[in-house]
């Protein structure tokens, strides 16, 4: 007999039901608290709108991977943050374990080509090996996104692996 799997079939993000995000201003106002200059407008709202559905084409795995390495990054004291993201050897991932097992170069490769088609990240060889992980966008890098986590008391990795940016919005006001 045949059986039909199409019931069966389902899309892992539909499972992260996002909508847009209309302003930042929780986050503009906790900048502004911490005397970091900005000028957010609504462009920066739809860069990190546009960012957040490319994380969303991203399996949750990928996700949870790409978060894990962005907290990594931000952990180590010479891992250096530009102004469009971070930048890590792909070396300093062999911390990370996936069942047990070290990250692997065939992993980290396969995952930046990930990112590389999903335009938020690539392998860099120009001098020696990097990961560079794009941050959201210019006004939001990942140590800021950190930092406002633990200000809010949030977990940083529920950003990046359950897109949840909600956070960052001041509900029933209008757009930055």
């Amino acid at each position: 007999m045949k059986k039909s799997y199409l019931n069966q079939i389902s899309d892992e993000r539909d499972y992260f039901v996002n909508r847009p995000l209309k302003n930042l201003n929780r986050y503009i106002k906790y900048l502004d608290r911490n005397h970091c200059s900005h000028s957010i407008d609504n462009t920066e709202v739809k860069e990190l709108n546009t960012y957040i559905e490319k994380l969303r084409q991203l399996t949750l795995n990928d996700r949870s991977l790409l978060a894990k390495i962005v907290e990594t990054a931000l952990s180590m004291p010479k891992i250096p943050e530009g102004e469009y993201g971070i930048n890590i050897h792909p070396d300093d991932l062999k911390v990370l374990r996936i069942n047990d097992k070290p990250l692997s170069d065939y992993k980290i490769n396969k995952f930046a080509k990930t990112l590389e088609r999903h335009e938020l990240g690539f392998l860099d060889h120009e001098y020696a090996p990097k990961l560079r992980i794009l941050s959201p966008f210019y006004y939001m890098g990942w140590s800021d996104l950190k930092a406002f986590a633990l200000d809010n008391s949030k977990d940083f990795c529920q950003y990046v692996s359950q897109l949840d940016f909600i956070d960052l919005e001041e509900l029933n006001e209008g757009a930055v």
